[in-house]
């Protein structure tokens, strides 16, 4: 596209910063298929998550790796600096076999699959010292799915200001998780992140109840066709 060939002068520091300024902004979002889109993307992105940051903006980050792309490896190295400083980072199932903490194919259950991943992305989040770090899960079932998410998250202690490693805590919406028959499988991970977002900032629930209503807004954006979300908050409300 146009947009992957613009000249680097036209998305500087100097772009963002005038963006950023005077505007009240609760969010900037961005995931990694921008970065793998051409050299003028990436630094492009480079610019607009640095300068959000330097403006407090709450920034979250979705690696959303597709491999037609480019290697994962390829990715990580770009956006490795960046998963300790946003505010949310959210990764698959697949990305954390990629990061060395892969989830065994033998798990028969969805309770051990949800177990097996909280351990594996406590470890992941400590290693990295993301601030959040969530996944949202899927296991099948004989009629659809069950869809789930696991969020970790770090709180910074007397360990981490000396240089060891951050004291991290998990949660799991597994005990509230949403049985799903999509009509569509599309959309649901940009919907997960929307309703995540919109309950931790807007009102301010806590990291359980947000899982939950993301999990519930990624299974309504799937019961119809298209990869954009059209569930309204009322129906969001009535489905949580």
């Amino acid at each position: 596209s146009v947009f992957c060939t613009m000249a680097d002068a036209m998305f500087s520091d100097e772009f963002w910063h005038g963006y950023w300024q005077g505007l009240y902004r609760d969010v900037f979002h961005v995931t990694g298929i921008t970065m793998q889109l051409s050299d003028c993307c990436r630094r492009a992105q480079h610019a607009a998550i640095r300068c959000a940051l330097d403006k407090g903006v709450f920034v979250s980050l979705d690696l959303n790796w597709r491999p037609a792309l480019g290697p994962f490896a390829d990715l990580f190295a770009e956006v490795k600096p960046w998963v300790s400083l946003v505010d949310v980072v959210v990764i698959s199932t697949d990305q954390l076999g990629e990061l060395g903490k892969a989830i065994s194919c033998e798990l028969d259950s969805a309770e051990a699959l949800d177990t097996a991943i909280q351990v594996s992305l406590v470890s992941v989040c400590e290693e990295l010292r993301a601030k959040t770090l969530c996944i949202c899960c899927k296991f099948a079932q004989k009629q659809g799915q069950l869809r789930w998410s696991v969020v970790a998250s770090t709180n910074s202690g007397p360990g981490e200001s000396e240089g060891g490693p951050p004291r991290v805590s998990v949660v799991s919406s597994f005990s509230r998780a949403v049985s799903q028959q999509p009509l569509e499988a599309l959309g649901g991970g940009d919907a997960w992140v929307a309703g995540f977002l919109d309950a931790r900032i807007l009102n301010d629930t806590s990291l359980s109840d947000a899982a939950h209503q993301a999990d519930t807004l990624a299974a309504l954006c799937q019961d119809r066709v298209g990869d954009f979300s059209t569930v309204t908050r009322h129906e969001l409300l009535a489905g949580l």
